[in-house]
C-alpha cells in the first residue's frame, strides 16, 4: 500500500488479481441490477438524469471557494 499524507493512494497488485476482483465486482454489479428490475426497483430515465444533475451541482458547490 501506498500512502501520502497518512492516507492509502494505491495498493499495488499482480495484474491477475486485479483482473480477477475486477470481473467479481462486475458481475456482482449485473447480478445486482437484474435483481432490482426483477423487484421493479427502478427509476425512469428523466428520473435518473434529475438525480445525476443534482449530484452534479453538489459536487461542484463542494469545490467552489467563495
Amino acid at each position: 500500500m501506498i500512502n501520502k499524507n497518512n492516507k492509502a493512494t494505491a495498493v499495488i497488485m499482480p495484474p491477475e488479481e486485479y483482473d480477477r476482483v475486477y470481473i467479481q465486482q462486475f458481475k456482482e454489479s449485473i447480478t445486482k441490477g437484474v435483481a432490482d428490475g426483477d423487484t421493479g426497483y427502478v427509476i425512469s430515465t428523466e428520473e435518473l438524469e434529475r438525480q445525476l444533475s443534482e449530484r452534479r451541482k453538489l459536487t461542484q458547490d463542494k469545490y467552489i471557494t467563495t
